[in-house]
């Protein structure tokens, strides 16, 4: 039952790629992957470089993309008394290996039409349905949004603060 886990906090560690035992596990993982994708495994000396370069890489990427959530985020807080069309905002796309940026306008989401409650329902992939039914267990919760919304579950999200 879910409320067994009532409590239960986890820890993060700080990944450091100077402690073996860290290096070991992100060996064997990695090497994991690559033999299911048919590719060459690394040894840990190898795999000790390459995580060296990943944080950087990272850094770069999150400061690009901060950069352009700002962009966006002037037309929200600088746009008073009035609202923005979708087409104000933009999309951004970077592969900083070829490198290559573009923006584009975003598309609103594809609808989807079903009959919820005996009623036509247009939803897109942004909606949800709220479900309150206490403490149950997953397929008990399956069985309940087939039965009473007659719709296959393909995501699931828990614990959003927003209301």
């Amino acid at each position: 039952k879910p409320s067994s886990l009532a409590g239960f906090r986890l820890h993060p560690i700080e990944f450091d790629k100077d402690i073996d035992d860290h290096m070991l596990l992100v060996t064997a993982c990695s090497n994991l992957r690559a033999i299911n994708y048919g590719i060459p495994t690394e040894d840990t000396h190898k795999s000790r470089a390459i995580a060296g370069k990943i944080i950087p890489a990272i850094a770069t990427t999150t400061a690009l993309v901060t950069g352009l959530v700002c962009l966006e985020m002037y037309k929200v807080i600088g746009t008073a008394r009035r609202l923005l069309q979708i087409d104000a905002y933009k999309n951004g796309f970077v592969n900083l290996a070829i490198p290559f940026m573009t923006v584009s306008e975003p598309q609103p989401p594809a609808k989807t039409k079903t009959v919820l409650r005996g009623k036509e329902w247009h939803w897109t992939s942004w909606d949800s349905l709220d479900v309150n039914l206490g403490d149950i267990t997953m397929a008990e919760f399956m069985d309940h949004f087939k039965t009473e919304y007659n719709l296959d579950i393909s995501m699931l999200s828990q614990g959003s603060q927003c209301h």
